[in-house]
């Protein structure tokens, strides 16, 4: 029986870290502020919980640091949605006083979300992007990204449709959750679900050959422009590998300053210059 070590690593490493922030410091510790002003919190609210929580500061602040990190990418993202999601969030989050463990709710909160903007924004770089077929048809294809973020985390993609899942406790293989999506992988094979009330998929495993691809190859191009995507949702925008494409996604990278000056589109500098910005977590401008 063959034993993935480095899963077993992962899976311990996530359950010490969610152990260690669950025994953080309370307020009885010394004084951590958050990265929001204290002096306007609603007496019994979520946000006092936070500012009264050296533990839950903590979290606040590296959520802040990971959102200013997203927020140098998210620059040219069109149409801007960071802000508009993160505002979602802190409502989101300050829904938690309905449950019967406060803490717990808001800790699982932040952690859920600074993973998201980790993966989503390539702060952190992808372990690795696999290919699942499903129920023996090419056409159906599922793509996975996977990232070591905690808890460990991954995006994946069918068609059009998007969805970050992160991973759950299993007796058996590895399973990931979404918010209408499962992924559980055992003994060679996948069985997703995508979609609420969808019947289940069985999908083999195909790893891509290599990840990143080469720069300037077909696999890279195409991955590229998963990754950054110049199209709408309709599938309007540029042909993709032509010059338009390119210039567009320099420009959404921020390879190109204000008034276009960069590298020339498909030379050797801007193949270096994506691949930094799109495969090694290089910030945005």
């Amino acid at each position: 029986m063959h034993i993935d070590l480095s899963l077993i690593h992962t899976v311990l490493r996530w359950a010490a870290l969610s152990i260690s922030v669950c025994f953080l410091p309370s307020h009885n510790a010394v004084a951590v502020m958050p990265s929001f002003d204290c002096q306007k919190v609603s007496v019994g609210s979520i946000e006092e919980l936070v500012c009264t929580d050296a533990g839950l500061a903590l979290l606040d602040n590296k959520l802040a640091e990971v959102y200013a990190l997203a927020a140098q990418k998210a620059v040219n993202e069109y149409p801007p949605v960071l802000k508009a999601e993160q505002r979602g969030w802190v409502k989101a989050r300050n829904e938690c006083w309905k449950s019967t463990d406060r803490r717990e709710c808001v800790v699982d909160s932040y952690r859920l979300r600074i993973a998201e903007l980790q993966a989503r924004y390539r702060l952190l770089p992808a372990l690795e992007t696999v290919r699942y077929m499903c129920d023996g048809s090419p056409a159906n294809e599922v793509m996975a990204t996977f990232f070591q973020t905690d808890p460990p985390s991954l995006i994946a993609e069918r068609g059009d449709s998007v969805s970050m899942m992160y991973l759950q406790p299993s007796a058996s293989g590895t399973k990931y959750r979404g918010r209408n999506e499962t992924l559980w992988e055992h003994q060679g094979e996948a069985r997703i679900i995508w979609g609420y009330g969808a019947t289940e998929m069985l999908c083999q495993k195909t790893p891509m050959a290599t990840y990143p691809p080469q720069p300037g190859s077909s696999d890279w191009i195409f991955e590229v422009e998963r990754l950054v995507r110049t199209s709408d949702n309709a599938g309007h925008g540029p042909d993709i590998g032509s010059q338009e494409w390119m210039y567009t996604v320099g420009r959404k990278l921020g390879i190109y300053d204000s008034e276009g000056h960069g590298p020339d589109p498909g030379s050797i500098q801007w193949k270096e210059a994506v691949h930094r910005k799109v495969f090694q977590s290089e910030p945005g401008p």
